[in-house]
C-alpha cells in the first residue's frame, strides 16, 4: 500500500522489504518450531525455539533501527543512515549469545535444574554435568552446563553493557540511562527468577525486559554510528 502511494522515503525500500521478507519467515519459522513438539514429546525443540526467538528479535531491532533513522531524516532532510560500528556489533554480538543461551534455557527448562543463587545446589560449577559426549555437544544440550554458562556469561555481558553505556552517554544521555535500567533490571529479574522455582510471570517479565535491554542497546548504537554528532547531542540536550 505505501510502495503504490510512493509513500516509502527513498533508500528504504529494501530494507523495508527485507523486514517484511523476514516477517514471513518468522511465521514459517514459528510453525517449524511448534511442529517438534508434535512428534512423540511435547516440548519445542530448543535449538528451533532459540532460532524463533532470534529471528523475531532481529526484526525488533531492525524496525527501531529503522525507525530512528527515519526519525533522524525527517529532522534533517538529509538521506544519511547510522552505520553499526565494530564496538556496537561487539556488544549486539555478546548479548545475542546471552539471548540464545537464555532461549536454550528455557527450552530444556534448565532453569529447574538450581534454585539457589549465586551458587547452584551448593556448588559454582553444578554437579551433573554429563560430559560422555564432549564438550561441544554438552555446551549446546545438558540443561546443567547452560544453566551455568547463561548465569556467567551474564556478568560479562554486563560489564561490557555498562562501559557501552559509558560511551553512548558522551552522545544520548536517555539512551544511556535506558541501557543501565535496562540492565539493572534484567539482572534482578534473573536473579528472582530463579531463586522463585521460574515462576511463570517472573520468567515473562525477565524475557519482556531482555527484548527492551536490546531495543536500549540499539538506540545506543545507533546514537554512535550516526554519521550527524552535531544532530545527536541537539536530541541529547
Amino acid at each position: 500500500w505505501f510502495a503504490v502511494r510512493r509513500a516509502i522515503p527513498k533508500g528504504y525500500g529494501v530494507r523495508l522489504l527485507a523486514l517484511l521478507a523476514l516477517g514471513g519467515f518468522q511465521g514459517a519459522l514459528g510453525w517449524y518450531m511448534v511442529q517438534s513438539g508434535l512428534v512423540n514429546r511435547t516440548e519445542v525443540s530448543h535449538f528451533r525455539l532459540s532460532a524463533h526467538l532470534i529471528s523475531a528479535l532481529l526484526i525488533f531491532a531492525g524496525c527501531i533501527w529503522t525507525a530512528l533513522d527515519l526519525r533522524t531524516e525527517a529532522r534533517t532532510g538529509t538521506h544519511s543512515p547510522a552505520r553499526l560500528t565494530g564496538l556496537s556489533i561487539a556488544v549486539i554480538g555478546a548479548l545475542a549469545v546471552q539471548i540464545l543461551l537464555g532461549a536454550w534455557v528455557a527450552g530444556l527448562r534448565a532453569g529447574q535444574v538450581a534454585s539457589s543463587w549465586p551458587l547452584m545446589n551448593d556448588h559454582l560449577v553444578p554437579e551433573g554435568i554429563d560430559w560422555s559426549s564432549g564438550p561441544l555437544f554438552a555446551l549446546a544440550h545438558d540443561p546443567y552446563l547452560i544453566h551455568f554458562v547463561h548465569r556467567w556469561w551474564a556478568w560479562g555481558v554486563a560489564v561490557l553493557l555498562i562501559l557501552f553505556a559509558q560511551r553512548v552517554k558522551l552522545l544520548l544521555r536517555p539512551a544511556s540511562i535506558a541501557i543501565n535500567a535496562a540492565l539493572g533490571t534484567q539482572i534482578l529479574l534473573g536473579i528472582s527468577t530463579v531463586m522463585s522455582g521460574i515462576a511463570l510471570p517472573l520468567a515473562a517479565a525477565h524475557q519482556a525486559v531482555g527484548a527492551l535491554l536490546l531495543a536500549s542497546v540499539v538506540w545506543g548504537a545507533h546514537a554512535i554510528g550516526d554519521n550527524r554528532p552535531h544532530l545527536t547531542l541537539k536530541i541529547a540536550g
